[in-house]
Order: C-alpha cells, then structure tokens, then sequence
C-alpha cells in the first residue's frame, strides 16, 4: 500500500483544515480581505473536490446523485431570486463567481458539499434512520444561520432590506429534508471522517468570520 493511499484520509483533512486557516487569516487582513473573498469559488470547489475523492461509495448510482443534487440546488435558488417563492427576496453578489441567468454556478456546488457533510455527521449523531434526515437537515439549517449575516456582509447574497426571513430556514429545511431522504432511500450514504471534519471547520470558519464581522 502507497504512502497516501495508507494516510489519504488525514491528508484529505489536513487540507481542507489549511485552507480554511488561511482563508480566515487572509479575511482578517483589511489589505488583503476583498481578495481572499474573490477566492470563494475556488475554496468551495475545492471543498467539493475532496468530497468527492474522499467518498467511499464510488458508484454511478452516487454520481448520478452528485449530479442531482447540483441541479436541483441551482433550480431552487433560481425560483428563489426570479419569483421569490422560495427562501424569500434575494439576489446574489459579485463573490461567488461566474454565473448563469444571475445564479453562481457554485451555488450547486455549495448545496452537494452541504448535502454530504451534513448527512454524515447526522449517521455519527444518530443511529436510527427515521431520524437520520430531519437531524440532517437541521444541521443544514444551523450552518445557514451561521453563513447568512457573513454572506451579507461578503457580498455573497444579499435580502430586501437586509432582514434575513425566518421563510429562509423553513425552505433550507424541507427542501434538504427531501433531498436526505431520497439519499437515504438509494441507500448511498456514508459515515465519512472526512466529511465530519469539513462539517466541523465550516462551523468554526464561519462563526470566526461572524465574530470578526
């Protein structure tokens, strides 16, 4: 067995723990902050990337679903900023990089990381699958109400005068909610360390760039 096939998973982590450092330590430096959130794709991307390597289904099937959950995350985020039936009245900032009829492609992106993780760390917190997806989803939520007040502020999305609606978490919440179950139901979850540590760093990542807001 090769070195990094022994020790892929710390690597894995070991990444993904230093980007975040320096992302948090380049958007605590005034002179440098408006790059560092230039570079907010590229850090999601990459947060996608090890997700995706680190997973230890590897199938069509958990390809096919990758591939769901992007579209799906990009079509309710354009329902919500062209008719504002979902989540509320938002429109998306100059942070988040390219996109397609006013929504970030990266915004699909963020949705299947947010999937992945989320449902992992709900398999560790919780054993019986009734219960699996609604703590997933939570948890979904939770990390949300972290992002929100940072996104406004990084100009990633911003809402109709700056009042976050609680209709924001509702939709976050039922729509990962059935997301998690139909993950669930083509039985393509997983426990994955990987996934817990990038739960974990995006929680403290975000309530830094909170506290330093």
């Amino acid at each position: 067995m090769s070195f990094f096939q022994q020790y892929k998973t710390y690597i894995y982590i070991g990444i993904v723990i230093l980007f975040h450092l320096v992302g948090s330590i380049g958007l605590a430096i005034p002179d440098t902050k408006s790059y560092f959130l230039s570079l907010s794709p590229y850090n999601l991307l990459l947060s996608f990337i090890i997700v995706i390597v680190s997973s230890q289904v590897k199938s069509l099937r958990f390809y096919v679903f990758i591939l769901f959950v992007f579209l799906t995350g990009y079509f309710v985020e354009w329902i919500g900023v062209h008719t504002h039936y979902l989540f509320g009245n938002y429109k998306y900032g100059s942070n988040l990089g390219f996109k397609i009829l006013d929504i970030p492609l990266i915004i699909g992106v963020n949705w299947v990381v947010l999937i992945l993780v989320s449902h992992s760390i709900s398999l560790k917190i919780v054993k019986h699958n009734i219960f699996t997806p609604i703590i997933a989803s939570l948890l979904m939520v939770g990390l949300d109400f972290l992002i929100e007040p940072v996104a406004i502020k990084s100009d990633y999305w911003s809402w109709e005068n700056n009042q976050i609606p609680l209709y924001n978490y509702v939709c976050w919440f039922l729509i990962s909610f059935l997301i998690h179950i139909f993950y669930q139901k083509n039985k393509l979850t997983e426990q994955n360390s990987v996934y817990n540590c990038l739960y974990i760093v995006l929680v403290v990542f975000f309530t830094l760039q909170l506290i330093q807001s």
